[in-house]
Formats: structure tokens, C-alpha cells, sequence
């Protein structure tokens, strides 16, 4: 018979030796078979075993179908498709033998977080590079689905469980008008049960890419009838009114994937890698500002800094205050996208339209407004404008004491989510009515703190400090002030102008800050921070974390993004690095600082063309940064270019560390080596010693000066420190060249390797 139920197996389980094969455990089961994890006693290592289903073994259709499966998989040798390592059978049961891949399905992956679009672009590729090859090898596999795909744990995709695939030439089994596959992944031709080639795989693909972006399947209802009934005749809603700043060009490649013609579909995984491929190269330029190809989030939104219509001009510390708590307060709306204060505070006073704003910053709404105060009393107007169409879509004034504030602010806040039609969670309703200090005195020396903070200038961190503990003595213990007060100490000391002590001290009011308030997220940026700088028990793994849980807090907190994004950059970590480096670009598109980390990961990469390339862009958009000017100097005295260095040393005037770096790198580079050797005075080397990157730029000052044994010491300490991209140092850095040859650098290469292939396993 060729359906004998009456005939009974063995049972499969834990400790059953099949061969060379000892099961393990049971891992997963589908209509195609049964899937065991089993260990390998010959070759050592872990397999998994497919054993068709008892109830289908004696089933001659079934079998002929399984063992399929292994032959066509076994034709494939692709990284992104599953390995077969042999067919047999144990006690007439058929079985696979296959490679065993530890990780998780991309369902799995789906439902644990929702993808950087970046990401999506890379599953992609691998994806459809296992395509292209069955279907070079005339193997097209028919239930691509988001279980069939697994990512390992170093993010390599593997395409499985190719049981209902057909092999071109093969006999066919199945009857004609038979409708094999998963209900909601079928494509048109499944459905109808025409014949189905290789073109059936790529709009089931799009599917699986539709879900990827948005978080939901294109066609599936409550009923399998439904879904088929749409697979035909339903066009899916547009990826962008789910996901808003899904690129165009990805659009139209899920588009051209699902559309229901087979002819004007698609024809070749090799044409969707060729638009992937496209679209992640315009992904990364648009990433340095060179183009823009996403539109406007749906929700998102740039707080123009309120004009300070008070006739005290002092009072602009309480406008430019307002305008960063309400970016505060957005900020920490999960669906809203808000760009961050630094890009924001750039816009004060300016002339741009609405509409070139929106356009510039690619966001939808921009909100703007206005502050009058008189002693207690305060007036505020704001309006919310959609940038695209130029429609004033809401508009409010506001009258009241100084005590209303916190209201008023809440209110405008509220209108904002209201308009836009938010959805809040309970914890973000909480944040919005927070009011971090109750009193109004001290707040105002809170903001006026803040003001001073910005301008990262020691004379104004002194200011700042002397106000935030204005603050703390009229509010008393109070988290939002003690995070400040954290973040001005750490600064004096990343600047060189304290040492222990300050560090002490910020570490304290961060700690304070922690136990009054877990929820704060610059507490924790700020303990990242000081992390980074422990000289003594320095833990290379916890400035990361903390950056993550500040980033978890605020998913908008640019200085959390941008740091984190270096210190990847700095292991060698250059996908996640990128990936960062890119999202601080777009929530903080006009601050130096987004370009610039995509300028690091950029050299960390080898690109030094591309970096220069960003570098230049910025220093002609503001001629007038010190700060910029610094970076300048030393990356043009690092890249030989010593002319267009020299043009701008002559501004370097002042006597912090960050100047001294550049002048110490020019002078090296051209040969003025008792000048350069002045700069590494005691205090800048104490600073350089507490981070990775500094001491990575003090040894190649020290190699600007002929001076390689102090330049490998300070190597020693960066990679002590955490510096561990080890391709830099051995492959790409100019300045590593009269390092090479030396004894101790192939010394310090040996571990550099060992750290970096640990965090190349955890890149992904």
C-alpha cells in the first residue's frame, strides 16, 4: 500500500544513536518532516537531522518528494544556503543529515525588534545570493518564508527546508493544479496552480521583504480563502504608510517583487541584487549628505528654536531652554522621529522658509514659536506647519507666571501628539507630564546652565557649574540637576582643565542621579562617559552598555548615538558602527558631529578619500568652527597635505588639548620636532592616557616626531583602552607604515588580532 499507517517506528529520542549520529534533542517539526539536533561522534561536531513525518514515511509520493528535497539542496554549495551533508534512512524512515545553524528564524528576529533599514538592505542581499544560485543550479524552491531564513549569530543568512522545491528536468510528482506552499507566502501562479518557475520564488520573497520593512504581511486576512483571494486580486498598502522613511527605490523594488504579472515582475534575483546593490550605495551617500533619497518620515518633526521676543535679551537662556525641553519631551515618543537640539539650535534666527526646512532636515512638520517674558510673567505662541503642503495645521497661544511653565509646556507637547494622531504608551504619558524641578528659581538656573554647557568652553563650563549649584541648593536632591552637574565635571576633565578629582565628582552626581531617577537618559550617557576615562579597573565593555541604555531611554539622544558609533568603529565593528553613524546623520543632519563620526567610521574603513571628502564639506559650511578648524589641521597633516594644514594652524592660537593635538601633528609632519614634542606637555598626556582614540592620536604625533617607541606605547594603551580594529592598524593607517617592521608592533598585532575577531563574532 502506499499509505500503510498500520506500520509502527522507533521513537526518536534523546540519546538514540542513527549511524554516527547521537539526537540531542528535539528542535522543530512542520508538515515536511521532523527536525532533531544531533551530535556527530566521527567528525565532532553538531548536525541537525530531517526525518520525515512517520505518518508520511510510508507515503511513496512523500518519500520521493523528501529525498528531493536533499538532492536539490545537495547540488547548491552557497554560504547563504543550508549544507547537506548526506540522506540515508534509519529503520525504512528517510532522513537528512544537515549543517546545524544556531540562530534564529527571521520571524523570530521580526518579532524581537523592528530592523534598520540598512539592516533589511543586507538580510536582502544574502538573501536572494541564495536564490540566484539554486536557480542557477535550475532549483526553484516554493516556500520562502520568514521561518525558511535564518540569521546565526554573526548576522549570515541561510536559506532552508527546500522540501517543496523543484528541480528543472526532474520528473514531476506532484499532480497538476496542486497548490504546494505556505498560504500567505504563495505568489499568484501558486495559487491559481499554473506551473511555477524561479519567478514564483522572487514574489514570495517580496513578501518576506514587505514584512521586513513594515511589520506585517502584504496579504494575509483571517481565513487561508482570504488570503489566496488577496494574494490575486489585492494590490498590498504602500510600504510608506507603514514605515515613512522607507527609501523610493525600495519601493519600487518590493513593488516590481510583488507584482501579480509574471512578466513585468522581477525575471532574476540577480536584477533584485543589482537594485539592492544600487540602493545601498545611494543609502550610504545619502548617509554623508551627498544625496537624499527617503521622503519625509510621516512622523517627524524639528523644533525651530522660539524667538526670544523679551525686550532683556538676557533672557534668551529661557527661549532656547523652552525650545530644548520640548524637543525633550518629543524626544522621548517611540513613533515620532524628532530632530535632535543640536541640528535644531542651528536653525536660530534663520531665514529659511518652512518648506526648505523640511526639505534639508527631510522631516514633515517643523514647529516654531515665540517667548516674551516680563519678570513672572511669560507669553508663548508656537504653530505646527506641514512642510510640505506650507499649511499652518495647528496654532496656540499661551499666557501665565513663570509657575505655568512646565504646563504650558506639556501643552504644547500634547497639541503636537494630538495633531499628529500619537499614540502614546502609559510610560511616555508619564515623561510628558514630569516636572523634574518643582521649583521655578531653580529651574531657571537649570536652563541658564544648560545654555552655558553648549558652548563647551572652559570659562562657560566654570559658569555652568557655579549655576547648576545655584540650582541644587534652592531644589535640593534632585536627579535632573545632579546629571548636569555630572555631565559639566566630566567635560572639564575630557578638556584637560581638571583631573581626578572633577572625574570623582562626576561619577557622584551620576550616581546620585541614577538612584533618584532610572529614566534620565543623559545620567547614563554621562556615566558611559566617565567609563571611557578610569584609568585604573577599566571596563572596555561598559561604556557601550551604558551608551545602549541612554539610547534606550531617548531613542533620539544624538551624543549617545554618535559615541557609540566611534567606539565601534574604533573594535572594527564597522556594520554596526555605520549603521549608527548614519542614524545620528539623519536625527542631527546640520551638527558637525553626525558627519563628522560618519567621516571615523569612514577612515576606520580605509576610506581616507571619503572621510577627507566629508571633512572638506563640512569645514566650507562653517569656516568659523574652532573646533572644525582643529580636526582640519590634523587630518590634513595626517594625510601629507601639509600646505592646506599650514593655512589653517595660523588660527590655532589657544592653549587647550584639542589644539594642542593638531599643532603637535602639523609641527611633527613637517619636520619642526622640538615644537611638536612642547605640545605633549603632562596635563594633554593625562587626558590622552583615559581614552583609546586620543592615545591612538598622541602615537601618531609621536610617529610625526621619529619617536617609535613612545608611539607604541601609546598604542599599547589605546588597544588596552579598548582600540581593537585590528585591519586599521595593520593594513590601512598611513602613519602605522615605520611601525610595521618593528619587533613589538607584530608583538602587539598578535592580540590586536585575538580582540578583534572576538568582536567581528559579536558584530552583528
Amino acid at each position: 500500500m502506499d499509505n500503510d499507517l498500520t506500520q509502527t517506528f522507533t521513537p526518536l529520542t534523546k540519546g538514540l544513536e542513527i549511524g554516527q549520529y547521537k539526537i540531542v534533542e528535539k528542535i522543530g517539526a512542520g508538515g515536511m518532516g521532523e527536525v532533531f539536533l544531533a551530535d556527530d561522534t566521527k567528525l565532532d561536531r553538531k548536525v541537525a537531522l530531517k526525518f520525515l513525518p512517520a505518518s508520511a514515511a510510508t507515503n511513496e509520493e512523500f518519500r520521493a518528494r523528501f529525498i528531493r528535497e536533499a538532492k536539490a539542496v545537495a547540488k547548491l554549495n552557497h554560504p547563504h544556503v543550508i549544507t547537506i551533508y548526506e540522506v540515508s534512512e534509519f529503520k525504512n524512515r528517510p532522513f537528512i543529515a544537515m549543517e546545524f545553524v544556531p540562530g534564529k528564524t527571521l520571524r523570530e528576529i521580526l518579532k524581537d525588534k523592528r530592523l534598520e533599514i540598512s539592516q533589511i538592505i543586507e538580510y536582502s542581499l544574502q538573501i536572494c545570493q541564495g536564490l540566484a544560485e539554486a536557480h542557477r543550479a535550475g532549483v526553484v524552491h516554493r516556500d520562502i518564508k520568514t521561518t525558511n531564513i535564518v540569521a546565526d549569530k554573526r548576522g549570515r543568512i541561510r536559506i532552508l527546508d527546500f522540501g517543496l522545491a523543484t528541480i528543472t528536468g526532474a520528473e514531476e510528482i506532484t499532480k497538476t493544479g496542486s497548490t504546494l506552499g505556505t498560504v500567505a507566502y504563495m505568489s499568484p501562479e501558486q495559487v491559481s496552480g499554473r506551473e511555477v518557475d524561479h519567478r514564483s520564488d522572487l514574489f514570495s520573497f517580496g513578501i518576506v521583504l514587505y514584512e521586513m520593512v513594515c511589520g506585517k504581511s502584504p496579504f494575509r486576512e483571517e481565513s487561508d480563502g482570504a488570503t489566496l483571494q488577496a494574494i490575486m486580486q489585492k494590490n498590498p498598502e504602500p510600504v510608506t504608510r507603514h514605515r515613512g522613511e522607507t527609501p523610493e527605490q525600495l519601493e519600487q523594488v518590493i513593488g516590481k517583487l510583488l507584482e501579480k504579472n509574471i512578466e513585468i515582475r522581477h525575471q532574476s534575483a540577480e536584477g533584485v541584487i543589482a537594485d539592492l546593490k544600487r540602493l545601498q550605495y545611494d543609502s550610504q551617500q545619502t548617509s554623508t549628505g551627498s544625496v537624499r533619497t527617503s521622503k519625509a518620515d510621516d512622523k517627524s518633526i524639528v523644533v525651530v528654536p522660539f524667538n526670544n521676543m523679551s525686550s532683556d535679551a538676557d533672557n534668551e537662556y529661557f527661549s532656547d531652554g523652552l525650545t530644548e525641553e520640548i524637543i525633550t519631551d518629543l524626544s522621548g515618543i517611540s513613533d515620532l522621529r524628532v530632530i535632535s537640539r543640536n541640528s535644531s539650535m542651528l536653525l536660530k534666527n534663520t531665514k529659511k522658509d518652512i518648506p526648505a526646512i523640511g526639505k534639508e532636515l527631510n522631516v514633515h512638520y517643523v514647529l516654531t514659536g515665540s517667548v516674551r517674558k516680563a519678570g513672572n510673567n511669560v507669553r508663548i505662541t508656537s504653530q505646527l506647519v506641514d512642510a510640505i503642503t506650507n499649511q499652518q495645521i495647528w496654532a496656540d497661544k499661551y499666557k501665565g507666571n513663570l509657575e505655568d511653565i512646565f504646563e504650558i509646556q506639556e501643552n504644547v507637547s500634547q497639541a503636537i501628539v494630538s495633531t499628529l494622531r500619537i499614540k502614546l504608551t502609559s510610560g511616555e504619558k508619564e515623561k510628558l507630564a514630569a516636572r523634574p524641578i518643582e521649583d521655578i528659581k531653580a529651574y531657571e538656573y537649570y536652563l541658564r546652565a544648560r545654555q552655558e554647557i553648549h558652548k563647551w568652553e572652559v570659562p562657560s563650563l566654570r559658569l555652568a557649574e557655579k549655576y547648576m549649584l545655584e540650582a541644587l541648593s534652592i531644589a535640593g536632591d534632585n536627579a535632573l540637576i545632579f546629571s548636569g552637574l555630572a555631565l559639566v565635571y566630566y567635560q572639564l576633565v575630557n578638556m584637560g582643565a581638571e583631573q581626578e578629582d572633577f572625574l570623582e565628582k562626576s561619577t557622584e552626581y551620576a550616581d546620585k542621579s541614577i538612584e533618584l531617577d532610572e529614566n534620565i537618559a543623559d545620567s547614563y550617557f554621562v556615566k558611559g562617559l566617565i567609563s571611557q576615562s578610569i584609568i585604573e579597573g577599566f571596563d572596555e565593555e561598559e561604556a557601550l552598555k551604558l551608551f545602549e541604555k541612554a539610547i534606550e531611554l531617548d531613542p533620539n539622544h544624538a551624543d549617545a548615538i554618535t559615541f557609540s558609533s566611534v567606539e565601534l568603529a574604533m573594535r572594527g565593528q564597522l556594520v554596526k558602527a555605520r549603521r549608527l553613524a548614519e542614524k545620528a546623520f539623519n536625527d542631527d543632519p546640520l551638527k558637525l558631529r553626525g558627519k563628522t563620526s560618519i567621516g571615523w567610521v569612514e577612515m576606520m574603513s580605509g576610506n581616507f578619500d571619503k572621510m577627507l571628502e566629508i571633512r572638506i564639506e563640512l569645514y566650507k559650511d562653517n569656516p568659523n568652527s574652532p573646533w572644525l578648524t582643529m580636526a582640519m589641521v590634523h587630518i590634513y597633516s595626517y594625510v601629507g597635505n601639509t600646505e592646506e594644514a599650514g593655512k589653517l594652524v595660523v588660527k590655532l592660537t589657544g592653549d587647550n588639548f584639542y589644539e594642542k593635538m593638531a599643532r603637535q601633528m602639523y609641527y611633527g609632519v613637517i619636520g619642526e620636532k622640538e615644537k611638536a614634542l612642547q605640545m605633549f606637555d603632562e596635563k594633554s598626556l593625562i587626558s590622552s592616557k583615559r581614552d583609546a582614540q586620543y592615545s591612538l592620536f598622541t602615537a601618531w604625533g609621536y610617529v610625526a616626531c621619529g619617536e617609535y617607541d613612545q608611539a607604541i606605547d601609546w598604542l599599547e594603551n589605546s588597544v588596552a583602552r579598548g582600540f581593537a580594529n585590528y585591519p586599521f592598524l595593520l593594513e590601512f593607517d598611513l602613519m602605522m607604515k615605520p611601525l610595521r617592521s618593528l619587533p613589538r608592533f607584530k608583538a602587539l598585532m598578535i592580540p590586536l588580532k585575538k580582540k578583534w575577531e572576538y568582536y567581528q563574532s559579536k558584530s552583528l
